[in-house]
């Protein structure tokens, strides 16, 4: 439709490899985190330091977009 859009994702519904639960735990070739779009996926299950990274970064995306003089030009370049 020729509408520009963006997005984070914070890779919640990829599975963690066997090398990864070694690091960090868990269970291996599950989830990193097995609430994300599901019943348990409550304000409980939120990790404040994720969610601070996350709002910082969609800031960042949202200020450069709107310090842009010609945002048609940067965004189709």
């Amino acid at each position: 439709a020729g509408v520009a859009t963006a997005g984070l994702a914070t890779g919640a519904s990829a599975l963690k490899s066997a090398e990864q639960r070694k690091l960090f735990g868990g269970m291996a070739n599950a989830p990193y985190d097995p609430c994300y779009h599901s019943a348990c996926d409550t304000l409980d299950n939120v990790n404040p330091e994720a969610l601070g990274q996350m709002a910082r970064a969609a800031a960042h995306g949202l200020s450069k977009l709107a310090w842009q003089k010609n945002l048609r030009k940067f965004l189709y370049k």
